[in-house]
């Protein structure tokens, strides 16, 4: 077992961690749910959530937003692809939720994200 943060995490929650931290890397493009991952991971939701947090203090819908939001500042910053090209790529349905989701999540819609990076 190891000890982080005065929180004993066991050697199964490690591997339940690196399992869904597997699974967000191949699916974050996606939009899977939180209980598709615990499914994909075989714990239950609230289970994932406990392991997350004792593993990285961040939920699984953090985690998984993290991962979304470090792929949309890639894309922008070393791709050509258009504003709709990469949200349609990240999994958005729909430009207009995923402009406003970088604008909430990044402080900037994508094209001002772009033009401060590019």
């Amino acid at each position: 077992k190891e000890q982080v943060n005065s929180t004993i995490i066991s050697n199964n929650d490690i591997r339940v961690y690196k399992r869904f931290s597997g699974e967000v890397e191949q699916h974050y493009k996606s939009a899977f749910t939180v209980p598709q991952y615990a499914m994909n991971v075989g714990v239950s939701e609230s289970r994932l959530n406990q392991i997350c947090q004792r593993v990285s203090q961040a939920s699984p819908k953090q985690i998984i937003r993290e991962r979304r939001i470090q792929e949309i500042k890639r894309m922008l910053t070393f791709t050509q692809l258009s504003i709709t090209e990469i949200s349609f790529e990240i999994g958005f349905s729909d430009p207009a939720y995923f402009s406003r989701f970088c604008k909430k999540e990044m402080g900037a819609s994508p094209l001002d994200y772009r033009k401060k990076t590019g």
